[in-house]
């Protein structure tokens, strides 16, 4: 989730105008959460980000976390599993406003797949014109979708990965050793082993076995803090990449200590 909070971030701040993003997932519930963390990230009007989004220090963040936020609005299925063409035009009326807490207004649409033909066509007219202030998060099943609506968006493919079942394991073990679960006399070899790894696989894998927390997690203020310590290892990774120096074993301490509450 981190990589895609990155694109977004990039794409909104060297363009004049904000393209709309759709969101590929095959388990599009599972991400549903995930999304709206990023949606209150952009929004958060503190500059500590990371911190702000856990403790709730802004009126933005306050106001997302009792779901009372002027500047966003998310559209779902109706209990038919339609998204119809009402609920767009509910959505024009609250677009019609100037963000009145942060910078942006941002539309989560879950899912565009089970849009009918009218609301499509009126979404279209709406991407026509993409505006600087004006963030659409998109989610989607697959890619059977209006082709124009499709050919007007950023689209990230979220691809499940096949995983080697002994990579797996590992990765199991790991996740088992920073939740201070009780690892056998083989893991605690894993663990030795990780740790004469080179330092950008093993913040990979760190980050992804907190990923996977995250994705996971049902705890509204536990995958926000996950997503702190995901967003905390890109920097690592940046960091790395620019030949600071760093020491894996005090990081991976440090996230187990955090874990832990």
């Amino acid at each position: 989730m981190t990589n895609i909070l990155t694109q977004i971030i990039k794409t909104i701040n060297n363009k004049k105008y904000i393209q709309p993003f759709i969101i590929t997932s095959k388990n599009k519930n599972k991400f549903y959460e995930s999304i709206k963390l990023i949606a209150k990230y952009i929004l958060c009007i503190k500059c500590l980000k990371d911190k702000c989004i856990i403790q709730n220090l802004c009126l933005s963040c306050k106001k997302f976390n009792y779901d009372q936020h002027p500047d966003y609005y998310e559209i779902i299925s109706n209990e038919n599993n339609i998204i119809q063409l009402n609920q767009i035009k509910k959505m024009l009326n609250f677009l019609q406003f100037k963000p009145v807490i942060s910078k942006y207004k941002i539309i989560v649409i879950n899912s565009i797949n089970n849009m009918n033909a009218k609301a499509c066509n009126s979404m279209l007219k709406t991407l026509e014109e993409p505006k600087n202030n004006i963030l659409f998060l998109i989610i989607a099943q697959n890619k059977n979708i209006n082709k124009t609506i499709l050919e007007r968006c950023y689209v990230i493919d979220i691809k499940e990965k096949n995983i080697h079942k002994t990579t797996f394991t590992k990765l199991n073990i790991l996740k088992k050793y920073l939740l201070d679960t009780q690892c056998n006399y083989t893991d605690k070899l894993y663990i030795n082993f990780f740790y004469k790894m080179e330092k950008t696989e093993q913040l990979n894998m760190l980050y992804f076995v907190l990923s996977s927390l995250m994705i996971n997690e049902n705890n509204k203020r536990k995958q926000m803090y996950l997503f702190k310590l995901t967003t905390t290892l890109n920097y690592y990774k940046f960091l790395l990449k620019e030949n600071y120096s760093l020491d894996i074993r005090l990081i991976t301490n440090l996230i187990k200590i955090n874990l832990k509450y």
